[in-house]
């Protein structure tokens, strides 16, 4: 039977033994937080630890890179000063050359003198043959630039293929003025007057710039000689009814 004799010694021994509960979760709680710290602690040491040596590898890969780069650029620059070594050379020899190829010709000219006949551009026939044959520009049109077929003379006193200078006064309405291709003043009159004199010459420069392979045409020649047995123009026309034409085309020009 349970001693009721002194009440506080179950009290005494309650409290002993909830004292003794609450140490034990205690030390179990500090045990049990010990060992997460623990735990997280290895986890930072080992994170830290595979971070430090990643590292350590990319900086030594670096330094590799590093190191092949500024390899890499020594090669470069002695690459470039021997290309620039060896240009120099090169020019300095071809200068050489130049020199010793274009000295003995200066030490023959005399500045005081004409040039020496071998010195001077060779003399073609060819080229004057050329320069010949070209028509002087008075026989060429003013606008076309072309040696002219039936040249007529402008009231501002240019010469011009006829259908060039009508062509010309086409752009302007009628009843209006045109203006001088050549020199843009206003002409009071759209007249043309048949050069006769430059039309000869333009023919004769003509047969002088035809080809030696072209062979004329007989029955041109049989036609013209036959027409002017008649009185007529190589153009089948009587020379006056040409002037006849040409009179009625300056009427018209007017």
């Amino acid at each position: 039977l349970p001693d009721h004799s002194d009440p506080g010694a179950d009290w005494k021994s309650a409290a002993e033994s909830l004292v003794g509960n609450v140490q034990s979760m205690m030390e179990s709680d500090k045990l049990r937080v010990q060992k997460n710290y623990e735990r997280s602690k290895a986890q930072a040491h080992e994170l830290y630890d595979r971070t430090v040596s990643t590292m350590e590898e990319r900086l030594r890969a670096i330094d590799k890179e590093r190191q092949r780069i500024q390899e890499a650029i020594q090669k470069a620059r002695r690459e470039r000063d021997d290309s620039l070594s060896k240009a120099d050379q090169e020019r300095r020899e071809a200068v050489a050359q130049i020199e010793a190829k274009m000295q003995p010709i200066l030490d023959r000219v005399n500045f005081n003198s004409s040039a020496p006949e071998n010195l001077l551009p060779p003399h073609s026939a060819e080229t004057d043959h050329d320069d010949e044959l070209e028509p002087p520009s008075e026989l060429c049109c003013c606008i076309t630039g072309d040696l002219m077929d039936d040249p007529v003379t402008a009231m501002d006193g240019h010469t011009y293929e006829r259908s060039a200078i009508e062509a010309w006064f086409a752009r302007f309405d009628e009843g209006k003025h045109p203006t001088s291709p050549m020199t843009n003043e206003v002409l009071t009159s759209r007249r043309l007057i048949p050069s006769h004199n430059i039309r000869s010459q333009c023919k004769t420069w003509k047969a002088k710039l035809k080809k030696p392979d072209e062979v004329p045409d007989p029955l041109a020649n049989l036609t013209s000689n036959t027409s002017s047995s008649r009185g007529y123009s190589p153009k089948g026309g009587s020379s006056r009814g040409e002037s006849r034409g040409e009179s009625r085309g300056e009427s018209r020009g007017e």
